[in-house]
């Protein structure tokens, strides 16, 4: 197992392990959640494990707490399991090694050749004032990762990816 499958697997475990801990308690702490999910995405980003980030990405999308709105309710434990669930089925695919970290940025601009694999850029679900606020959000891992002097390159693509979608 390669040293960036090894770091994010026990990365992942460790996330995985807070989630299910917190869906087990009767009332579960949403921001506890959000914050695993989050470090997760992050993690599987750096990593390059796209599919991975997506499965994150949705769920974290999903437990984000808003102003108002930052308690749990059985709604939100219905729609959290299945996506913990495929997150987690993906995260054995990475321990199994059936998951690949991809060297080509895995979204494709327009114009450029397309990538087996890859996702096009009019695909993805961040467009206008969505996709810049995404890329806000990015603030938090850069400064981290810039901290630990861990990879920037994936955070940096995604950024300009997001605010190319943002200009659409």
């Amino acid at each position: 197992m390669s040293r960036v499958r090894s770091f994010f697997v026990e990365e992942a475990t460790g996330c995985l392990q807070i989630a299910r801990t917190e869906l087990a308690r009767e009332l579960p702490d949403r921001a506890a959640l959000y914050r695993a999910v989050r470090r997760l995405r992050g993690s599987a980003q750096l990593a390059r494990f796209g599919g991975v980030a997506r499965e994150a990405g949705a769920l974290e999308t999903l437990l984000r707490p808003e102003p108002g709105n930052e308690g749990w309710s059985l709604a939100l434990g219905a729609a959290t399991k299945p996506g913990l669930l495929r997150l987690e089925a993906a995260i054995d695919g990475v321990r199994a090694g059936e998951i690949e970290t991809v060297d080509e940025m895995e979204t494709v601009m327009e114009g450029e050749a397309r990538v087996e694999g890859a996702v096009g850029m009019d695909e993805l679900e961040y467009r206008g004032k969505a996709a810049l606020e995404q890329a806000l959000e990015l603030r938090q891992a850069m400064e981290e990762a810039v901290k630990d002097r861990g990879p920037v390159g994936p955070l940096l693509d995604e950024l300009f990816d997001l605010i190319r979608l943002g200009m659409r």
